[in-house]
């Protein structure tokens, strides 16, 4: 064998080594619903963390951060018509909270929500739901008459699949009181612009007309709390003209960049509000929140 035909060969042993497979995962695949009137209209595919680029290109940065092991991607059609089609995505997010906080991140409260599997959000082409650790996308790529109904109870037939749902503790850790519906979001990655930040939740609240983004971040342990406070103190301070004031466990900022923040640690948590008004409607989300998380800590 000569060089040339050894660095070919070579070559060639190395690209079918890097190959991925993306064969259907029969266990997701189980998943699928039947629906009457409709049949696959290919083999479902399976994509992982390596090859989901092929499939979304570069969304994959919203996915990978949450947790994403798997996406199942099967198209359906209509027996007597197979230019009316369905797709299914179901993405294993590797946890309950994975899937809510990649479902979160895509939520609005002006959407139009439904309640197949934990929550679903509607529309005239898409039916997305979260459930277990499975966040679901159902589309039309083409709309035709019934194809809202239709992916409905394809996604209501596919929730029945999944394990019942049942919320993450990190839900308890804000309040409802005067939380906007559907605003709560589960933020993985980046939290409170600082990289380097553990996941945590938020919510949007409404007092007297007048909104606030409350927070909520459990670290490991009350030194980590404080020094995440610290970091998120001392990142509001680099702005230029900010107006600070630091009493240690708590502080309180202002710039026309970042608004009215007010935000302290109690126990293993760091939290806060962030308003654009008024600092005593930061404070008064920020000291519900704190409230709330006292009662969690004496049950």
């Amino acid at each position: 064998m000569n060089k040339r035909h050894f660095l070919y060969f070579a070559m060639a042993f190395l690209i079918a080594g890097c190959t991925t497979d993306n064969k259907d995962d029969p266990n997701l695949s189980s998943l699928l619903p039947e629906i009457s009137g409709w049949q696959l209209a290919d083999s479902p595919i399976t994509y992982t963390h390596d090859t989901l680029f092929d499939y979304i290109n570069g969304n994959c940065e919203l996915y990978f951060p949450y947790g994403f092991e798997k996406l199942l991607s099967t198209s359906y059609e209509n027996s007597a018509n197979s230019e009316q089609t369905l797709i299914i995505d179901i993405y294993d997010m590797g946890s309950s909270l994975g899937a809510f906080g990649v479902y979160s991140s895509m939520s609005h409260p002006d959407y139009n929500y439904g309640d197949t599997g934990c929550e679903s959000i509607l529309s005239q082409q898409q039916v997305r739901f979260w459930q277990d650790s499975y966040q679901v996308e159902i589309n039309c790529p083409t709309p035709f008459d019934g194809a809202e109904k239709l992916m409905q109870d394809a996604a209501a037939a596919l929730s029945e699949n999944f394990p019942a749902c049942k919320k993450p503790e990190h839900f308890s850790w804000l309040p409802q009181e005067n939380m906007i519906p559907h605003s709560i979001k589960y933020i993985a990655d980046g939290f409170l612009g600082l990289s380097d930040f553990p996941g945590g939740m938020e919510a949007v609240y409404s007092i007297d007309g007048k909104e606030a983004r409350g927070f909520a971040i459990k670290c490991q342990n009350p030194d980590e709390a404080q020094n995440s406070l610290t970091r998120y103190r001392d990142s509001q301070k680099a702005f230029k003209g900010a107006e600070l004031q630091d009493q240690g466990t708590y502080f309180s900022s202002f710039h026309k960049y970042s608004g009215h923040v007010w935000a302290g640690v109690e126990g293993n948590w760091l939290y806060g509000s962030i308003a654009k008004d008024q600092l005593e409607i930061s404070e008064q989300v920020a000291t519900t929140i704190k409230n709330n998380l006292l009662s969690l800590q004496n049950q």
